[in-house]
């Protein structure tokens, strides 16, 4: 999410009211070398005990060529829980209620940066020193016994980046990434034992992390209408635990002693680029993704299990795609296939599994098409197949995992489409669609739920140069259906999805 920049002296000030008691104001303005604004949500909240709270700003000022910057946001969020049983998103008694009402998650966090430009010696860079806090309190509404779990973490660092050309034909870009964080994490129960969900203290523990990571990448006008590129990127991971709690079994819960882990990861990226005449591209690639094992994947286990034998997750991925413009518009196409190893995840037995496998190949397209000249048609689109290349067996046979299966909860299709129409420079028209292919909910692919498809309708009107009027309806058809489904011990659950929706937008500028 890119903020705006200071630049053009101005503002905008917006108030919104819609449906389920849902208001908002944003303030924002500036001048040439400063620029901030705030936004405040009230949220009365679609289901039963769901509203929340958030304030959220930034602030951005120019001193000669360095950007300060300044960001933060406060969260006080009721959630809700799943409905329970088969097709409840569709029974109006249900759907708006919250079998969770004492589900709730409350955060601060604040983010400190400085953007600095550099050149010397043929380079020409910039670096990013960088300061943040979260905290956050969350109660676990999904896990007998309803625990607490306190997080925070405090982060210093930077980024940087700085290129120079090495002939007529090749660029070298290099850069160092740093980020030293302390953090830590308190999990407790205070209501009666449930099953192993033991009460009283489940973790306490503090991490040191530091990651550094150095990258580069080589681009080669190899000729004039093809550009390869090379670049690749080394990540040191080394995480410092320290339990504040005796470390053993506790019920359920497993609390490792003090230890130090350290991980090292590689990662690359081969592409080339085609130039098909001035408007139109060819381009390929091959790459390697990785990530090390997050702090709770490590050090909050179950009974039997250690932090021993846990490597960094791994995805190679291919891609082959085309790209064209034209004063009557745009298409992209692109054709990936992609293999995850070392996937982690917790299985329906409550243990961590560390060495998963998935595939992914699929197709996807996003286009632009100016019917006339106040009419367009845009549209993105993805198919794809995402399966499990492993078994795993549990004592639910419904969660067991076979070679083979999809992956539950993923979508083979997902569309979205927008006509957009412009009678006058003032009023502006848009239908937008959404589509959500089915999808299985549970790991051994025996059930399913049925997807959906939204229309959204959107009309802006600016009545005088500096004032914008904008109503939107949001499913329009009144479509009841799900924003997630799943299915977890013998129930199906649902997210619903929210009934048809009334929004208004006052926009003023200045």
């Amino acid at each position: 999410m890119l903020t705006p920049e200071p630049g053009d002296p101005g503002g905008r000030f917006r108030l919104s009211a819609g449906s389920f008691d849902r208001y908002s104001a944003t303030l924002e303005g500036g001048n040439g070398t400063a620029r901030g604004g705030l936004h405040v949500l009230d949220d009365g909240g679609y289901r039963e005990d769901s509203g929340a709270l958030q304030v959220k700003g930034f602030g951005k000022v120019k001193l000669g060529e360095t950007t300060l910057r300044i960001a933060g946001q406060h969260l006080e969020q009721e959630t809700a829980g799943y409905i329970l049983g088969d097709e409840a998103y569709a029974d109006d008694a249900l759907r708006r209620s919250n079998p969770n009402p004492e589900a709730f998650r409350d955060l601060d966090h604040l983010l400190l940066s400085a953007e600095i430009p550099f050149a010397a010696a043929g380079w020409e860079g910039t670096i990013t020193p960088f300061a943040r806090y979260t905290q956050m309190d969350f109660l676990l509404h999904f896990f007998p016994g309803d625990p607490l779990e306190e997080n925070e973490h405090g982060s210093i660092g930077f980024q940087s980046t700085a290129s120079r050309s090495l002939s007529a034909e090749v660029e070298l870009l290099a850069g160092l990434d740093l980020d030293l964080t302390r953090g830590s994490l308190r999990e407790f129960q205070e209501n009666e034992t449930v099953f192993s969900f033991t009460q009283g203290l489940h973790y306490d523990y503090t991490v040191d992390a530091v990651e550094a990571a150095p990258f580069a990448r080589l681009s080669w006008q190899a000729a004039d209408n093809l550009t390869l590129q090379a670049g690749g990127r080394v990540t040191v991971t080394r995480y410092d635990y320290e339990t504040d709690a005796e470390a053993g079994v506790f019920g359920r819960y497993f609390r490792p002693e003090d230890r130090t882990d350290e991980f090292g990861v590689v990662t690359g990226k081969l592409a080339a680029l085609y130039e098909l005449g001035p408007n139109g591209t060819v381009y390929a690639s091959l790459a390697r993704g990785a990530r090390p094992p997050q702090t709770s994947e490590l050090y909050r286990l179950q009974s039997a299990q250690t932090p021993d034998g846990i490597d960094p997750e791994r995805m190679d991925a291919i891609e082959l795609g085309w790209r064209k413009a034209s004063e009557r518009g745009r298409i992209a196409v692109t054709g990936f296939a992609m293999r995850k190893e070392n996937v982690f995840f917790r299985d329906a037995d409550g243990f961590n599994v560390t060495d998963g496998e998935t595939t992914h190949v699929g197709i996807e397209a996003e286009g632009l098409l100016r019917l006339t000249d106040t009419l367009s048609l845009s549209g993105a689109g993805t198919w794809a197949a995402h399966e499990y290349g492993f078994d795993r067996i549990v004592s639910d046979a419904s969660e067991i995992i076979r070679d083979g299966d999809r992956v539950d909860t993923a979508p083979k299709t997902l569309g979205s489409a927008q006509l957009r129409w412009t009678p006058v420079p003032e009023l502006t028209l848009e239908a937008a669609y959404t589509h959500v292919a089915s999808y299985y909910t549970n790991a051994a692919n025996t059930q399913d739920y049925e997807g959906h498809d939204l229309l959204d309708l959107r009309a802006s009107w600016s009545p005088a140069e500096r004032l914008t009027i904008l109503g939107i309806v949001r499913n329009v058809t009144d479509e009841r259906y799900a924003r997630r489904a799943d299915y977890a011990f013998g129930n199906a659950r649902y997210f619903p999805g929210e009934e048809r929706a009334y929004e208004v937008n006052l926009t003023v500028a200045f």
